[in-house]
C-alpha cells in the first residue's frame, strides 16, 4: 500500500508506525513480527498477543500495548503479566493501562491519543 501511494503522490513517505485495535491486534503483532523493518514500531490498543505469539516475538521489536483497566474482553491482568513476560525478551515493548473498558479509542480518546503520540514522537537526543 506505501508502494502504491508513493508511485500514485509521487512522494516519498516516511516509514511508518503500525496500529492495530482489538481482534486486530494479533495480526499486527504477526505482520511487525515478520517484517519488522516496514514499520518504525507497533501500537496494539485493547488486544494481546496470543500466547504463542509472545514466546517467538524477535527480540528487537519496538512496541506499545494500551489495554484498560475493566477490560471485559481483555481482562488486564493476564495482559499485564503476558507484557511482562514478553519483556523480558523484547525490552521495547511498553505496556500502558488506561481505566476504561474495551472501547479506549472511544471513552478515553484523549489520553489513548497521547500515549500513543509519546510512543510514535522521537525523543530528542542530546
Amino acid at each position: 500500500m506505501r508502494a502504491d501511494a508513493e508511485r500514485r503522490l509521487k512522494v516519498k513517505l516516511d516509514t511508518p508506525h503500525l496500529v492495530a485495535i482489538s481482534a486486530a491486534g494479533p495480526a499486527g503483532f504477526r505482520l511487525y513480527n515478520q517484517s519488522p523493518d516496514a514499520y518504525r514500531g507497533y501500537a496494539c490498543l485493547a488486544s494481546s498477543p496470543t500466547a504463542r505469539q509472545a514466546s517467538t516475538l524477535n527480540k528487537d521489536l519496538r512496541m506499545l500495548m494500551i489495554n484498560g483497566t475493566i477490560d471485559q474482553r481483555y481482562p488486564v491482568e493476564p495482559l499485564r503479566r503476558r507484557a511482562q513476560r514478553i519483556q523480558r525478551r523484547v525490552p521495547g515493548l511498553t505496556f500502558k493501562t488506561i481505566e476504561a473498558d474495551h472501547f479506549i479509542l472511544l471513552t478515553r480518546r484523549e489520553q489513548t491519543f497521547e500515549t500513543i503520540r509519546r510512543f510514535v514522537t522521537p525523543t530528542p537526543t542530546v
